[in-house]
């Protein structure tokens, strides 16, 4: 015993258990180390560097714990506390990292919210054979730890093993103490620098602590790279002012009908005769907006700013007040039926509390049963129909449809995009090898969803009902396929991921295609043009323009769970939610290409920048005092 107490890490637990499952910590973390193509040997140097203290650094705690609870002298505890706190790590780690894989963020507050919130889950599109793959990879983590704690057990009495785990020990230590101190320092000489490799290469790292000394350089003369600052006071918690003015209800109200159609994932170049060729034929009887970007990369932020017409940003309040849009209270007060489907859950996002909150659930269908989601979209489209037909009076109706959603649903008689992937998982699929096929999978699920477009416009055609009909149809966000490092969507400003198609057809509205830019929250407005009520009250409820005035946009601001950018004709500003650090700012092209020169381009914007700022109060008590 004191052998072990003199050459071991902790009394109860052989040094050998901890050497171990550092090791695998270090296999679960390489892609730190991934991606190093084009990057700086001091940028490799770093990442390594990271690599290396970090895999000890996550397992402190656990071997923190572990020795607690030797001092206390509960013996018996030692091996399974051992066992859970190691496995428990490598699992977050690999879950965090896979996460950051595909969606390009870590598991953070956005995550947490799809895991608590009912239907948030399966929102992600994972099937059974994706739970079935990462749980075989939780119990085998568990599984090797086990292993690990016997083998070591089994070792601790060979004095070999015993000599080879001190000397391992001693030599590990300082070098991984030298290692820790070194990515430190060179990160905050990195963030001083502004040198974005090295930030990059940090922002892969779960639960990174970043370390700064802007201040200590500046006073040392180092030139610190920074942009101007954009000083606001508009961040405090303000109360809501939703709509600025009462809107009053209309007596020449045009009693059309709305039918608003939204796809999940669509991309604005499926807007082609090759992919939609249904939907192709039926816009040149419409008016087409080709430069159309939604308000978010995700559905949240998407669906919220094209029935709001305000940014995302708003979202927070709206949720914790429960305030449906002017737009669906309009239509309520002017005696509209309401009917609202959905190929998943209303709850998620939390829909039912904010766009839809003053429908009762008579008004909502969910149908989020059948593992195959072109059923459910199907199925809703059967049921949307029926209900159609019966109507004697203006209505409303909304639906989701959730096809093109990651997994990419479709019949498989109808594919006609080969080779695709037949079997969809997240666990074991390769985005480097297998993201052309993925894509297949994606094309053939719009040419289905454009199958079920079809139905609908035939029926309103063909009942005539399309004569005093506003049909609105487009998609919450784009989808990326890797075309910057990404695929999906929620993970960038992209334009794969926020240009999506836009088709309106009324009566009156003449055949057009208009290519200047155009937004989600232009959409309250246009859609009240449409039905006689004046839109020069849109400011009153609304941040967007009527599509059809000779108003147009000069800037779009897309928003996510985290952050937002603002879109100009020459740039893109991305900025985090709180707007707080505008001077830290990322600037990148209109088209996503690098600026050299982000100062200047930063300078060259600040009108835009600021008018986003009034923006983000202008409906709440400080904007309207």
């Amino acid at each position: 015993m004191k052998y072990r107490s003199t050459f071991e890490l902790s009394p109860g637990l052989p040094t050998l258990f901890w050497i171990f499952s550092y090791a695998i910590c270090l296999m679960i973390l390489l892609p730190v180390l991934a991606d190093s193509a084009g990057m700086e040997w001091q940028t490799r140097l770093f990442q390594t560097l990271v690599w290396l203290s970090y895999g000890a650094l996550y397992l402190l705690p656990g071997f923190a714990l572990t020795r607690l609870i030797e001092k206390v002298a509960l013996t018996s505890f030692v091996y399974p506390v051992a066992v859970t706190s190691t496995s428990l790590t490598m699992i977050f780690l690999y879950a965090d990292l896979s996460t950051y894989k595909i969606f390009g963020f870590h598991i953070n507050s956005f995550v947490w919210n799809i895991v608590t919130t009912r239907g948030g889950i399966e929102s992600l599109g994972a099937n059974n054979l994706t739970i079935a793959t990462y749980a075989f990879y939780v119990v085998a983590i568990v599984a090797v730890q086990v292993s690990a704690l016997a083998v070591a057990l089994r070792a601790r009495s060979i004095p070999l093993v015993a000599r080879l785990s001190r000397l391992i020990t001693v030599a590990a230590i300082p070098i991984l103490c030298l290692a820790a101190v070194t990515e430190r320092g060179y990160y905050g000489v990195s963030h001083a620098a502004g040198n974005t490799q090295v930030l990059s290469a940090a922002g892969v790292v779960p639960l990174y602590l970043p370390l700064t000394f802007r201040t200590l350089a500046a006073k040392f003369g180092y030139e610190v790279k920074r942009l101007p600052k954009l000083h606001t006071q508009q961040q405090e918690f303000t109360n809501l002012v939703y709509p600025r003015k009462p809107i009053s209800k209309p007596d020449g109200a045009k009693n059309f009908n709305i039918v608003w159609l939204v796809a999940e994932s669509l991309r604005g170049d499926m807007m082609s005769s090759a992919y939609m060729p249904a939907l192709a034929d039926a816009a040149r009887e419409g008016a087409v907006f080709s430069n159309h970007l939604s308000g978010g990369n995700g559905t949240r932020m998407g669906m919220f700013s094209m029935f709001y017409g305000l940014h995302g940003t708003y979202w927070h309040s709206m949720l914790n007040a429960r305030r449906p849009p002017v737009l669906i209270e309009t239509l309520q007060g002017l005696g509209y039926e309401m009917l609202a489907q959905t190929s998943a859950h209303f709850s998620y996002p939390e829909f039912d509390k904010t766009i839809f909150s003053s429908l009762d659930q008579s008004q909502l269908h969910e149908n989020a049963v059948s593992p195959d989601r072109w059923i459910r979209d199907q199925q809703n489209v059967d049921r949307g129909l029926d209900w159609i037909a019966q109507q004697q009076q203006p209505f409303f109706y909304f639906q989701f449809f959730e096809a093109p959603h990651a997994g990419y649903y479709f019949p498989e008689k109808t594919a006609v995009h080969h080779p695709y992937l037949e079997h969809f998982n997240y666990a074991s699929m390769n985005l480097a090898t297998d993201i052309g096929q993925i894509k297949n999978r994606y094309l053939n699920s719009v040419l289905y969803l454009d199958s079920q477009f079809a139905r609908i416009l035939t029926m309103l055609r063909e009942s005539g009902h399309m004569e005093r009909t506003v049909v609105v149809i487009t998609g919450d966000h784009g989808e990326a396929f890797m075309e910057h490092g990404r695929w999906g969507h929620n993970s960038d400003f992209t334009n794969e991921q926020i240009h999506v198609p836009l088709v309106i057809l009324a009566p009156d509205v003449v055949p057009r295609y208009e290519e200047r830019m155009t937004r989600h929250v232009d959409l309250p407005a246009t859609v009240f043009s449409l039905l006689g009520i004046d839109d020069t009250s849109a400011g009153s409820y609304s941040l967007g323009n009527n599509l059809f005035s000779d108003e147009s946009a000069d800037y779009a601001v897309v928003s996510d769970w985290h952050g937002a950018v603002v879109i100009t004709d020459r740039y893109k500003l991305l900025m985090n939610q709180s707007f707080k650090s505008l001077g830290q700012a990322s600037i990148t092209t209109r088209n996503d290409e690098a600026v050299a020169d982000q100062t200047a381009a930063f300078e060259m914007e600040l009108p835009a920048l600021q008018q986003v700022l009034s923006e983000m109060i202008y409906f709440t008590d400080r904007g309207a005092g």
